[in-house]
């Protein structure tokens, strides 16, 4: 499923990403996407060449659709979702509710929705899109179960946590796979997302978004000013690179998204 939608993703990528207008409203919030890759990078240093070429692949793509002006059908993309909760009995076993929130936040802001996209600077305004994606908690396993889309892991890795506390991953191909836990790792880092052609190959366990419980939904443990984490992070995992560039630090270096 990813693979096929990379292109279409890529068309309409701009929407509401534009610049800081979304991190504005998130002062707090610590992007560690360009932290992971350059240590993932530096351990698997043929990943980068992979993930170069698979881009190379989508450039060709983007341009023979363009060129070709198919018609639009409209389609709306479903992408179904999994929450691995890791907790030991503590507030990182978040609800169900909060759970429920925070799909309902991911499908507003992608859908274009979200009242704020009035304040997206002017040079964006004509470019942002309804991206036409909506996620589903999924409804059934791998092995064909019934399910709520919830899984909850008793696990001491929801402390300090890293690509070792992504247990339990569901195919890549069918599912977004999201892990939620207490602490990080990487000490202030709210949440983290790899690209698609960094976990293209043996690495695709890791695939998915990792990211602490109270940047997930607007209720419970978390609040309005951090809900809007995992829409960022969703953008990384559809292979997006933050609008100024592969850095956390928007005022210092300067780059952009690799979206025309």
């Amino acid at each position: 499923m990813k693979k096929n939608l990379f292109t279409y993703f890529f068309l309409g990528a701009i929407f509401c990403f534009s610049g800081k207008n979304m991190l504005h409203a998130q002062a707090d919030f610590k992007c560690g996407t360009d932290e992971a890759h350059k240590k993932l990078y530096a351990e698997h240093p043929d990943l980068a060449l992979a993930a170069y070429k698979q881009n190379a692949v989508l450039e060709a793509q983007m341009k023979d659709r363009k060129s070709s002006k198919g018609v639009d059908t409209g389609q709306i993309f479903i992408i179904p979702i999994v929450f691995h909760i890791l907790h030991t009995n503590g507030s990182e076993n978040i609800s169900d509710a909060q759970i429920i929130d925070e799909v309902s936040i991911l499908n507003r802001d992608w859908r274009k929705n979200n009242a704020d996209s009035s304040a997206i600077i002017p040079a964006f305004q004509g470019v942002a899109a309804d991206m036409r994606i909506e996620f589903r908690l999924a409804q059934l396993d791998p092995n064909g179960n019934c399910t709520n889309g919830i899984e909850r892991i008793y696990s001491h890795k929801t402390d300090n946590a890293n690509d070792n506390s992504k247990l339990n991953p569901w195919p890549r191909d069918k599912y977004l796979n999201v892990w939620v836990i207490r602490t990080m790792e990487s000490v202030g880092t709210a949440g983290y997302a790899y690209y698609p052609g960094a976990t293209d190959t043996y690495l695709q366990p890791y695939d998915g978004i990792i990211i602490i419980h109270s940047y997930v939904g607007s209720i419970g443990t978390a609040s309005v000013y951090t809900s809007r984490a995992l829409t960022h992070e969703v953008g990384h995992w559809l292979n997006l690179p933050h609008t100024w560039g592969s850095t956390n630090n928007p005022e210092i270096a300067c780059g952009d998204e690799g979206v025309n």
